[in-house]
């Protein structure tokens, strides 16, 4: 749609229309599915924010004590599902479908 765009007709004149989704708002389960993140909270690095781990997470409480996510650090990772599917489950993504 933010290339091509659409035409509409509006009061019998043509107009073409472009546009691009900005924001989406969605609850964790599929914010989750939508990043490409494993869709549970029960173990794993549980956090699309940083890398802490279930088993941590009831003694992380500032950023200074985790890992952040970057988007380096993100498309890193996607490399690597990329070339082994597998891996994703420790890293946090795990389907690329949504991904670019």
């Amino acid at each position: 749609m933010q290339e091509s765009g659409i035409t509409i007709n509006v009061g019998a004149v043509l107009q073409d229309v472009k546009g691009k989704l900005v924001t989406v708002s969605a609850d964790n389960l599929t914010a989750y599915n939508l990043a490409g993140f494993q869709r549970h909270f029960n173990s794993g690095r549980i956090c699309r924010s940083c890398f802490v781990d279930h088993a941590d997470i009831a003694c992380k409480y500032v950023e200074d004590d985790v890992q952040m996510r970057t988007a380096e650090a993100h498309s890193y990772h996607l490399d690597g599902v990329a070339a082994n599917p597998l891996q994703g489950y420790d890293l946090g993504p795990i389907n690329l479908k949504w991904v670019t």
